[in-house]
């Protein structure tokens, strides 16, 4: 749940307060500001808890700036792309794949900042017994899964494209025998050494993780298959949809984020390290994504919020 809303609320509230008070200038944000965050931030997360979460992040930017603004789940990565367009959202929060998938779409959405967790390639590993007789994903069918809770979006995606069936891709659950929620990356793994699930999908960063904490464990467990690069989550904004001087503001802003101690504590607990300019590879990375996992009907490409991928879950 921590890694999700790392992005979902921690961008928020950075992004706003940064942006007033880093201004310099005469212009000034819109009031209320208006932010979307992408549902599939939310999977996992039931709704009464996104509402409670979200209460302090409003004051937070009233105690910071005196600024209101108001930020909320506001749909899947279209309709948030859509409000931009419309001048219904100033800013939205994305999953960078979804980022990908939607500006092809809406050329004029542009990615203002990511949101990095010590690295801004992000990758997703299947991990598995260093004595699994399996090659490759296909070969762990009919075996027992353990998928962590608040798995981030690209590692859900990475494993639901590689799951088929003779008619192609096919849902985990029908996949797997058995999806074993566990409460994170770490308690996942140890299933996995203690052989009560054969597989388990994770963040390099948590593979990393486990790694430096539990090398002994570590030592008897495999990585199987590891994803493509994904890009980070990013902070975006419709060309046209805010003045200049605002968006070099709310830049500034969030790259100074590390210096104030109230957004540290703030970023260590939901696991951002920083925020980062758009890297010159980030264009490069969302086509190759783009390329190798094609955006699924517009339907389809969240679901509903606070609603958990537990379908399947035994």
């Amino acid at each position: 749940m921590r890694l999700r809303l790392g992005l979902a609320l921690t961008a928020v509230a950075l992004v706003v307060c940064a942006a007033h008070s880093a201004a310099e200038g005469p212009a000034s944000p819109p009031n209320p500001v208006h932010i979307g965050l992408v549902n599939s931030l939310f999977v996992d997360v039931p709704d009464p808890l996104v509402g409670i979460l979200m209460k302090p992040f409003s004051g937070l930017m009233r105690d910071l700036t005196g600024l209101n603004g108001k930020a909320a789940p506001a749909g899947d990565a279209y309709a948030i792309a859509e409000k931009l367009k419309d001048g219904k959202l100033h800013l939205g929060a994305f999953q960078g794949f979804e980022f990908a998938w939607v500006q092809q779409k809406y050329p004029k959405l542009k990615p203002l900042m990511i949101a990095v967790y010590y690295d801004r390639h992000l990758r997703a590993s299947i991990v598995v017994h260093k004595d699994c007789p399996a090659q490759a994903i296909a070969g762990l069918r009919g075996t027992e899964l353990a998928l962590p809770m608040g798995t981030k979006g690209h590692c859900r995606l990475f494993l639901q494209r590689h799951c088929t069936n003779a008619n192609g891709p096919c849902d985990p659950k029908a996949f797997f025998s058995e999806v074993r929620r566990t409460e994170h990356a770490e308690a996942a793994l140890d299933l996995i050494c203690d052989g009560k699930v054969q597989c388990a999908v994770i963040d390099e960063v948590s593979w990393q993780c486990y790694k430096g904490v539990k090398s002994g464990p570590a030592k008897r467990l495999k990585v199987l298959s590891q994803s493509e690069v994904f890009p980070a989550g990013v902070i975006a904004y419709y060309d046209g949809g805010l003045d200049q001087a605002t968006l070099n503001c709310v830049t500034r802003g969030l790259a100074d984020a590390t210096k104030n101690r109230k957004a540290i504590e703030i970023m260590s607990l939901f696991k951002i390290t920083s925020f980062e300019e758009v890297p010159e590879d980030y264009a490069d990375t969302l086509a190759n994504i783009r390329r190798l996992y094609p955006p699924p009907p517009e339907a389809l490409v969240a679901p509903a919020k606070g609603a958990s991928n537990n379908a399947g879950a035994r």
